[in-house]
């Protein structure tokens, strides 16, 4: 199973899924000289400070955030249009190909069967044995380039 072109999308998934964290208020406690920090607020005789607010910080990155993920999503589109315009390519050569070989394919089996014909006919002439010779060259051509 090829994953690669599935890369992006998991990429996206995860700064998605990343983004769910939300910020958080950090307080600094200090109570008897000893300093803890934490999410919860302080005991009511500690002493207490607010290091990062989540109101404060929540709408400047989450528009920072958003700006992100909009131009990461653009260049993801941008990568996608591009492969898929690389595989077009690829296809309409090989379809191109495929076209050329059947053309190819087609034309041997004519001269085979105008070879044959030819040798048919040769039967009663004197030249039977070339004509015989040249209807089953006209099929080991026809072997070699369409084998199927």
């Amino acid at each position: 199973m090829n994953i690669r072109p599935l890369a992006p999308y998991f990429f996206l998934l995860l700064i998605l899924w990343a983004g769910q964290a939300r910020a958080q208020t950090i307080y600094k406690c200090i109570l008897d000289g000893k300093t803890s920090y934490g999410e919860a607020r302080c005991a009511a005789d500690a002493a207490q400070q607010v290091l990062i607010s989540a109101a404060a910080t929540a709408p400047a990155a989450s528009a920072e955030r958003s700006e992100r993920l909009r131009q990461q999503a653009e260049q993801l589109t941008k990568q996608r249009h591009q492969r898929e315009a690389r595989e077009a390519q690829a296809q309409q050569r090989a379809d191109k190909i495929a076209a050329k070989k059947q053309g190819r394919c087609a034309s041997l089996k004519l001269q085979r069967q105008w070879a044959e014909e030819d040798a048919e006919r040769a039967v009663r002439d004197k030249n039977a044995a070339k004509a015989a010779l040249k209807a089953r060259r006209a099929e080991q051509k026809l072997a070699m380039a369409c084998p199927d």
